[in-house]
C-alpha cells in the first residue's frame, strides 16, 4: 500500500487491524499534512466506520497468503499457461507445474482487485473526511485578512489582487470562489482545504 496514494487508509488500517504493521511516523506525518484532522477522535471514528468489512477481510487474507508475486514470475506463469492452452491442455491439464502457475496468477489477480478496491475506498473516505470536517469541526479560526476581504466584497468593493501567501492558512471559505472582479489570488505556501459552508460572520 502506497501511503502517498492512500494516505487515509494508511493511517486507518493499522488501527482497525491490530495485526497490521504500524505506520511509519514519517508516513503518518505526511498524511496529516494533507488531512490534518485525521487524529481528531470523532473524525477518525467516523472514517473507521466507513471502511467496508470486505476490505479489511481481504487485507487480512492477503497478508496470510503471503507477499505479492514477483512480476517476472507472473509473466512467466501466464506465458506457460497460454502454451498449455495452445497445446490442448485445457483448464485441467499441465500437471502440478501448471497448477503452481495458476496459483501465482490467481494471487496476482486478487492483489489487483484489492488495489482497485483500496483506491475506490480511499476516494470515498476523502469525501467522508470533507463532510465530517465541515459538519463536526467548528473551531476554525479565520485569518483576519480573509475576514476583511469578505466583508469588503459584501459591502460592494471590488478586490482585483489579493496576496495571502505564507499566512499558515488551513481553510478558506468557498465564498472566495465567487469573488467578482478578482484577477489574482495568491494562496501559495499554505495548507488549504475548502470549507463548504459559511464559517465567518
Amino acid at each position: 500500500m502506497d501511503p502517498k496514494e492512500l494516505p487515509i487508509l494508511s493511517n486507518l488500517l493499522p488501527q482497525i487491524d491490530q495485526s497490521s504493521h504500524l505506520p511509519n511516523p514519517e508516513v503518518n506525518q505526511s498524511s496529516l499534512t494533507r488531512f490534518r484532522h485525521l487524529n481528531n477522535p470523532k473524525v477518525a471514528s467516523l472514517l473507521t466506520q466507513a471502511v467496508p468489512t470486505s476490505l479489511t477481510q481481504t487485507h487480512a487474507l492477503l497478508r496470510a497468503m503471503g507477499p505479492r508475486p514477483d512480476p517476472d514470475v507472473v509473466s512467466t506463469a501466464r506465458s506457460r499457461m497460454a502454451q498449455v492452452q495452445e497445446l490442448g491442455g485445457g483448464s485441467g491439464g499441465g500437471g502440478k507445474e501448471v497448477e503452481i502457475y495458476r496459483a501465482a496468477v490467481r494471487l496476482e489477480e486478487i492483489y489487483e482487485e484489492h488495489e482497485r478496491e483500496l483506491r475506490d475506498v480511499e476516494e470515498r473516505l476523502a469525501g467522508v473526511y470533507r463532510e465530517v470536517v465541515e459538519r463536526e469541526i467548528e473551531d476554525f479560526q479565520w485569518n483576519e485578512e480573509v475576514v476583511a476581504v469578505l466583508k469588503e466584497t459584501q459591502s460592494g468593493e471590488v478586490v482585483e489582487r489579493l496576496d495571502l501567501s505564507d499566512r499558515q492558512l488551513t481553510l478558506i471559505p468557498e465564498a472566495f470562489g465567487t469573488l467578482h472582479g478578482l484577477l489574482l489570488l495568491n494562496l501559495s505556501h499554505n495548507q488549504l482545504q475548502v470549507c463548504m459552508y459559511m464559517c465567518y460572520q
